[in-house]
């Protein structure tokens, strides 16, 4: 169907919302519409009802019931903001803590550092010191002792008496 060939659009089926916006109208004279507050989804109060709880269906600020909710919520943000500005004062001081332990840790390590490097250069004097003690006692060693150590202990007194000599 298509405006070429000559045929007309199909008829359209019935709007509601167009209903709903021409009552909001007729209510909009009368100075009870609020185009930011009407619902579109209900149909206007033709049981007699009273004023207030037409205007308060209308306007929701003015209930009662949302006073109520407005007073819950703002004491509960404050609530929130409170807790978490505790939460950040703990966060802050807990951070200073811990800066401080930093700082220790750092001056610690920094000794312990110091130290390492004085038990180093200690320690290599002190190889130094035995290695040349040790070719010192090397050489000393031997002059002392004859070439043949083994036979002259073998053949000294002590190991060529007989066992059972002496009983």
């Amino acid at each position: 169907m298509s405006i070429m060939s000559g045929q007309q659009y199909p008829p359209m089926a019935f709007d509601h919302s167009w209903t709903a916006y021409q009552a909001a109208l007729t209510y909009s004279a009368a100075g009870v519409y609020n185009p930011g507050n009407y619902d579109f989804t209900r149909s206007p109060n033709t049981s007699g009802g009273s004023d207030e709880s037409l205007e308060s269906r209308i306007d929701p600020k003015r209930s009662p019931k949302y006073a109520e909710k407005r007073k819950k919520n703002n004491e509960a943000a404050k609530k929130s903001r409170k807790q978490r500005k505790e939460r950040e004062i703990g966060y802050q001081k807990e951070n200073e803590v811990l800066k401080a332990k930093n700082q220790d840790l750092e001056r610690e390590n920094q000794e312990l550092i110091a130290q390492l490097k004085n038990m180093n250069i200690a320690m290599r004097e002190m190889i130094a010191e035995r290695d040349s003690l040790g070719l010192s006692n090397n050489a000393k060693f031997q002059v002392q002792h004859a070439p043949h150590a083994l036979r002259d202990l073998t053949n000294s007194n002590d190991f060529n008496l007989p066992k059972y000599e002496n009983l």
